[in-house]
């Protein structure tokens, strides 16, 4: 979690595919080979639609109603394809279009896997390729941070550090000011599984305006945040020694449990694989109302998560973390 204190993020061995291909007519096709669509766009299209998600994203800032962000998607199934495209015609105005953009993600989406980050990297990082054009990491990362805002609101930051600089990062941001730095060890994170416990009713500005709440409320939510900036510290000094990391995996859990932002599905998942001998711990920002998102999970006999997953029919991915 990021709410001013020190969090860690990691890469992942998950992947984003996009080809391009080049078409007779001044136009840009993009396809989502994960949903299905395809749409065709002129420059004056993507410009309308970078216009209207800045007008929307102007007032929830305004007023905090993240319905407006919602309409941004609503408008566009394919919104985060569209505004990194958008967004890269802006930076790179003598760009021209006759292209068709194929995209397929095996990131889940909508789950705390930082998706849209990806999505857009994935983007941004193919039309450069083809236009010969070397963006700059700290460019690129401010690019898809553009694209994060209209999805969701108040981004951390977190999501285009890691998918731009990729690794295993020691991240904050303190009153919008973001710092990094790639933890340096030769460990290697525990082989994991990644389960599925639900796509969040919530979006990310949902669950960040439901903290954000609580804080307000209670002043034990930023003693409990607090508590969980430090377990961070201690993560980190684990990883550099070679220490067990599944207590720390535990207790951040419990933390993010008291602090509400996971819901009882997920909460079962986790005492299941506690039961087994392993831990987990949700990714992102949470869902309360139905599913939490994604789970990062390990087990000191991995086979043993998978058969546990297998016979709960949980979906999952083996990936690799940091590297």
């Amino acid at each position: 979690m990021v709410y001013g204190y020190p969090a860690i993020v990691a890469s992942t061995s998950l992947l984003v595919q996009t080809s391009i291909s080049h078409l007779d007519t001044n136009s840009l096709v993009l396809v989502s080979q994960n949903f299905e669509t395809e749409k065709r766009y002129t420059k004056e299209d993507l410009n309308d639609f970078l216009n209207y998600s800045r007008s929307q994203f102007k007032l929830y800032r305004k007023t905090k109603d993240v319905s407006y962000l919602k309409t941004i998607r609503k408008t566009d199934s394919l919104a985060v394809l569209t505004l990194a495209s958008a967004l890269f015609l802006e930076a790179y105005p003598q760009t021209e279009l006759g292209l068709k953009l194929s995209l397929n993600s095996n990131v889940p989406v909508g789950s705390g896997m930082g998706s849209s980050a990806t999505i857009a990297s994935s983007v941004l990082k193919a039309l450069a390729q083809d236009k010969h054009i070397h963006i700059k990491p700290d460019k690129l990362s401010a690019l898809i941070y553009q694209v994060e805002e209209f999805i969701h609101g108040n981004p951390s930051g977190v999501d285009n550090t890691a998918v731009v600089y990729g690794g295993l990062l020691q991240f904050k941001k303190v009153k919008q000011k973001i710092s990094f730095s790639q933890i340096e060890t030769d460990t290697k994170l525990p082989a994991s599984l990644l389960i599925q416990t639900g796509i969040p009713k919530e979006s990310t500005a949902d669950m960040v305006g439901l903290v954000a709440e609580k804080k307000r409320q209670d002043k034990q939510v930023d003693r409990l945040l607090k508590k969980m900036g430090e377990l961070t510290e201690s993560f980190v000094e684990a990883i550099k020694k070679n220490e067990p990391l599944d207590v720390l995996v535990q207790k951040n859990q419990q933390y993010l449990e008291k602090l509400g932002v996971v819901g009882t599905k997920a909460q079962k998942i986790v005492r299941q694989i506690e039961d087994s001998g392993g831990v987990a711990k949700i990714c992102g920002a949470g869902g309360v109302r139905k599913g939490s998102g994604i789970l990062w999970a390990f087990h000191p006999d991995p086979s043993r998560l998978t058969d546990l997953a297998v016979s709960n029919n949980w979906k999952y991915w083996q990936v690799r973390l940091g590297e």
